[in-house]
């Protein structure tokens, strides 16, 4: 369930060379410099230095120490970004469940452009049913994207799924009469088929 989103495009002009931010969000951050690039700490990894065209992929809740650099030759650094909170199970932040990957490569990027373009064009229309649904569909593409080349932490899923299972069994036995225990059964069962 996508419960944040936010797109926006930046333009850094030559004073700002150098320019660092320091910063910890409850979103997922993917940022492209698509002139100019970053240098990025990511909580306690290693810095990368990322090279024009490249994006950053940082998960929520993370210390980020970002370094801005712009182009020698064009004196900016032109940026577009999207943030993204999303929940698994409407009860967990998705990042938490999975290790996403330092960087998009440019070429990534590319194919990955097609979820900011569709995210920031929705966003720019009037207010509808239907231009949130577009808007959400982009997020939720660019997250499929980056979760097929994430690591899942199967014990953190695992976790989580016990977890739901407590709660039903709980609410199971909590509740009176045996059409909601049959429904509380039911979804056990699935939760099982889900954790293997």
């Amino acid at each position: 369930k996508i419960e944040f989103l936010e797109t926006g495009d930046l333009l850094f002009s030559e004073q700002d060379d150098g320019y660092v931010h320091r910063k910890t969000v409850p979103f997922l951050i993917v940022a492209q410099a698509y002139e100019g690039h970053y240098e990025i700490t990511v909580g306690s990894r290693k810095e990368l230095i990322l090279s024009e065209g490249e994006a950053f992929v940082a998960p929520s809740n993370t210390f980020l120490h970002i370094r801005h650099r712009i182009n020698p030759v064009t004196r900016r650094m032109r940026v577009r970004f999207m943030h993204i909170r999303a929940t698994a199970w409407n009860c967990t932040d998705l990042c938490d469940l999975i290790e996403l990957p330092e960087k998009l490569s440019a070429a990534e990027c590319r194919t990955a452009l097609r979820f900011f373009r569709s995210c920031r064009k929705a966003g720019m229309e009037p207010a509808s049913l239907l231009r949130e649904t577009e808007k959400n569909a982009a997020a939720m593409n660019m997250l499929a994207f980056l979760l097929k080349r994430s690591k899942e932490h199967p014990q953190n899923t695992e976790r989580l799924l016990q977890e739901i299972r407590v709660l039903l069994q709980k609410e199971a036995m909590q509740l009176q009469g045996q059409e909601r225990r049959v429904q509380i059964h039911l979804l056990l069962q699935v939760m099982s088929c889900l954790s293997g």
